[in-house]
């Protein structure tokens, strides 16, 4: 679950609360239509993007039943799981992409373990099982997309395809976790760069990487107000009763034009 903080027109504070496969299905939006004259495509878009739209599938059976961290109040958000419980969420997610193969499956454990490996808890307990699980499971999807797909003379395919996985992931999470006007920069995996500006609904992107002329994306979350909550029933009850839409335009600079 995402918690982004908001500030209402009347000046109170909310948290406006995304699921994760909301996220997912934001990020699947973005890879569709992508690759303009000015940005290179992703390959096999056959796997990748049914892979970005259910990389966090794992995430429904918890977000149908939500919890609060205790010791703040707060809804928990996605950084903030133990680490026993995000694992279990996360290979939930990795075994719902097998219908699309080995890649699928290649891109959404790596994606955890690079998670894991930024992190700063590399050589707890859990954090090296999981690791030690999905090493060599990635290194055998990998060995048998390329032998599937014949590609010996293109094994970097895999690698590729998780690179853009994960700008497209994180291209949706800039838009669900900021509320007011930022920049964001960030490499593109073959080469180039790709600069955002977000300023609410507002959302500037440079080069143009879309073969489509502008894009409009929605998102639909929970709004509750930012105070602590007593129990997870609590905030289970306060998100049916709480729904809301963000949504954000996305166009190129006037350059582009």
């Amino acid at each position: 679950m995402i918690r982004r903080d908001m500030q209402l027109d009347d000046g109170s504070q909310a948290w406006a609360l995304i699921s994760q496969v909301e996220h997912a299905r934001v990020a699947a939006e973005l890879a569709t239509d992508w690759g303009s004259a000015a940005v290179e495509s992703y390959p096999r878009a056959d796997v990748v993007l049914p892979t970005v739209l259910h990389h966090d599938d794992g995430w429904a059976e918890w977000e149908a039943q939500p919890t609060i961290d205790p010791a703040t109040g707060k809804p928990r958000a996605f950084t903030e799981m133990p680490n026993d419980v995000a694992h279990a969420i996360w290979r939930r997610s990795i075994e719902r992409v097998g219908p699309w193969g080995p890649l699928a499956q290649f891109m959404v454990a790596r994606h955890f373990m690079r998670l894991r490996l930024a992190g700063d808890e590399p050589e707890e307990e859990s954090v090296r099982a999981f690791l030690s699980e999905f090493g060599p499971r990635c290194d055998r999807w990998r060995e048998e997309f390329i032998a599937a797909a014949r590609l010996a003379h293109d094994t970097d395919v895999p690698e590729l395809a998780v690179g853009f996985f994960q700008i497209f992931d994180l291209f949706s999470l800039y838009l669900c976790c900021t509320p007011s006007r930022r920049e964001y920069q960030f490499p593109l995996p073959n080469g180039g760069a790709l600069t955002l500006t977000i300023a609410a609904g507002e959302v500037t992107v440079h080069p143009w990487p879309w073969e489509v002329s502008e894009k409009s994306i929605c998102a639909v979350a929970a709004q509750i107000p930012a105070t602590p909550l007593a129990s997870d029933a609590e905030l289970r009850d306060r998100i049916s009763a709480a729904g809301i839409e963000l949504g954000w335009q996305l166009k190129p600079l006037q350059s582009e034009n």
